[in-house]
């Protein structure tokens, strides 16, 4: 008896020493770009017996939040079957947007806030049949919804694809242009080096054992410097 007792503490032991090795002293990685936000029910603050769309703003103004998790209950966005209020989804989307603030939407059956299930109360009085019907109709919106998004997405496609081919076709007429633009200066620039006259420069060489050595060089010198401003002349002409 005493050795299950000791054995059963020792397990005990093990146990308690082991969780406490796990949440206190094991290496947790760090969070890191931690984005903190709020939650925001219209239920609670009426709960609460505050005006939601006052709260909502001295939120956004003095708590300054710039994330938000807005539940859109749907008991209270369809009230009656068939009849949607979005007035006040409207409200809290616009003030979001004019402080340049993240909304995520939680909407459906199953919202926050106790109890979690805000279901409208003409739900209760149809049949199980008649639910079903609701929500095939509501599906079938949907895949409408969608379907007319992709009407509209390629629409949207098919009006951009003209303007997208006539700016390759601008793009492609001026790349057209500037080569022939370049191939115009080329072009001068050759007749240019061909209309300028040729130089040529005879030098008479100089018998070292003359006596006129000194002078024959000079008039070398002299007949290389005219030639060079008759060059430089022709280009000023061309």
């Amino acid at each position: 008896m005493k050795k299950r007792i000791f054995w059963a503490l020792i397990t005990f032991l093990i146990i308690i020493i082991s969780l406490l090795v796990y949440f206190f002293m094991g290496n947790k990685p760090l969070a890191e770009n931690i984005t903190w936000g709020v939650n925001f029910s219209q239920k609670q603050a009426l709960d609460l017996s505050l005006e939601p769309k006052e709260i909502y703003i001295d939120m956004l103004d003095n708590l300054k939040v710039r994330n938000i998790k807005i539940a859109m209950h749907w008991d209270l966005i369809e009230k009656t079957q068939d009849s949607f209020d979005m007035e006040d989804f409207d409200f809290y989307m616009e003030e979001a947007k004019k402080r340049d603030a993240k909304v995520i939407l939680a909407i459906g059956i199953k919202t926050p806030r106790w109890p979690e299930y805000h279901m409208p109360s003409w739900l209760e009085d149809l049949t199980k049949e008649e639910q079903q019907e609701d929500e095939e109709m509501d599906k079938d919106i949907g895949e409408n919804d969608s379907k007319q998004e992709d009407v509209d997405q390629r629409e949207a496609d098919e009006e951009e694809k003209p303007q997208d081919a006539e700016k390759q076709e601008q793009e492609q007429k001026n790349q057209e242009n500037l080569v022939e633009n370049q191939e115009n200066e080329d072009q001068q620039d050759n007749e240019n080096q061909q209309d300028k006259p040729e130089v040529s420069v005879k030098y008479e060489e100089p018998d070292e054992n003359l006596d006129n050595f000194e002078e024959v060089q000079e008039q070398n010198v002299s007949m290389q410097t005219q030639n060079e401003e008759d060059v430089n002349l022709s280009d000023l002409f061309d």
